[in-house]
């Protein structure tokens, strides 16, 4: 699209943090870094939503209705371009990025142009690095550009604080801060660690305050509290997470082995079982990956015989659709193959240098009882280091 819907979603960007903040690691990109941190400034900056002066969680979204015309506050035109970076640079910049001229389209609505670099050829024909460095000078101009759009009347916002898009969220901030351990990312992911735990009483996790949650809100609170455990070592976070599962497993699973988005018991004329995936990954698919990470820590083992049960359904309705369940597919690849795990100290002073391990795919498993550190695979184990330089000696001689 040239000129998209403006609207922005939470659970979008929640995703698409985490995916930049992998894709950095994997493929050595800096500029993919930068991206997930501009998505967690832009969340913290305009979807902060606050109660007597309090974090209260993220809005679930912006919407595309603009004060001034769908597109004002987030696009460009060539002459604003000018106006805010000198007409050299902004010539420069509108070209890069595609931005040409200032009429509306022709439905006469639109009257600006959003940046498009894949769209410029100048762009198209540089090399990897080279727009790597090109991008690095864009980062050094957004700070200019940002004040100057601060300055347009904004977007309107759907305000509601949603369970299960802010536990989303909080793995999006918990991933990122295992590849960039910035202290105030890891206040962002005890924040929302502990809106999820305010809406859970034991026997209810709700959705918004009074209202019952929904398995999403139980499946995506229940992967997130543990990826927020695996990051920080909170010990409570590990317990939320499994009290959670437990609970969703009894309320929301019928005796033939499905899981419904809706409480067995909650009165609802149809009880629909959620199969695929979609915006976001399905609340049983979730509740699943959660299960199997607990498990692999010996927790909540009774309930391995209905585990099987759901994934063999599962399976099943998979087998014509695989495109469709990525989320699924992560649970399946977990059951055969089992993680690559790091147990570690749980209240170690040199935690946040640990993180490398959590940005290499490698699960984190902090325990409070244990003085070292031990690498293992299944039930492949290297020998204990009782230090971090200890630990790096092992793996100069061990498999990685």
């Amino acid at each position: 699209w040239r000129v998209p819907h403006f609207e922005k979603m939470l659970y979008d960007n929640a995703q698409l943090m985490s995916v930049f903040a992998m894709a950095s690691s994997r493929f050595g990109r800096e500029d993919f870094l930068n991206t997930a941190r501009n998505i967690a400034n832009y969340l913290i900056r305009e979807e902060s939503v606050y109660e007597n002066n309090q974090f209260a969680g993220f809005a679930s979204a912006e919407d595309a209705d603009d004060p001034g015309g769908e597109g004002n506050f987030y696009a460009w035109t060539t002459t604003q371009l000018e106006n805010a970076l000198g007409k050299a640079q902004g010539d420069e910049i509108a070209n890069l990025w595609n931005i040409t001229g200032d009429n509306a389209n022709t439905h006469g609505v639109y009257t600006y142009r959003i940046p498009h670099p894949r769209g410029s050829q100048d762009y198209i024909s540089l090399t990897t690095e080279e727009k790597m460095q090109q991008r690095k000078v864009w980062e050094s101009i957004y700070s200019i550009l940002l004040k100057e759009r601060n300055t347009r009347p904004k977007p309107f916002r759907d305000s509601k604080v949603l369970t299960d898009w802010n536990a989303l969220t909080l793995m999006g901030f918990s991933v990122l801060y295992a590849h960039w351990p910035d202290q105030s990312l890891k206040n962002m992911v005890d924040a929302l660690a502990q809106l999820i735990i305010q809406r859970f009483n034991g026997d209810t996790l709700h959705r918004l305050p009074g209202k019952r949650g929904h398995l999403t809100d139980y499946g995506h609170s229940a992967l997130a509290l543990f990826t927020g455990w695996e990051v920080t070592g909170n010990q409570e976070y590990l317990n939320t997470s499994a009290a959670i599962t437990r609970l969703a497993l009894d309320k929301f699973t019928s005796s033939e082995g499905k899981l419904y988005t809706s409480e067995k018991n909650s009165g609802v004329f149809m009880q629909y079982e959620e199969k695929y995936d979609h915006a976001h990954p399905a609340g049983a698919h979730t509740l699943l990956l959660a299960w199997v990470r607990l498990n692999a820590l010996d927790q909540l083992p009774e309930y391995k015989l209905l585990i099987d049960q759901i994934v063999k359904r599962k399976i099943t309705q998979a087998a014509n659709f695989p495109i469709l369940i990525p989320m699924f597919l992560c649970v399946l690849e977990e059951l055969q193959n089992g993680p690559l795990t790091l147990t570690v100290p749980a209240d170690n002073v040199h935690f946040s240098k640990l993180l490398k391990w959590a940005a290499s795919d490698v699960r984190l498993i902090p325990k409070p009882d244990t003085k070292y550190y031990q690498f293992c695979e299944k039930d492949r184990c290297l020998i204990p280091a009782s230090s971090l330089p200890e630990l790096e000696d092992i793996l100069k001689f061990s498999w990685h």
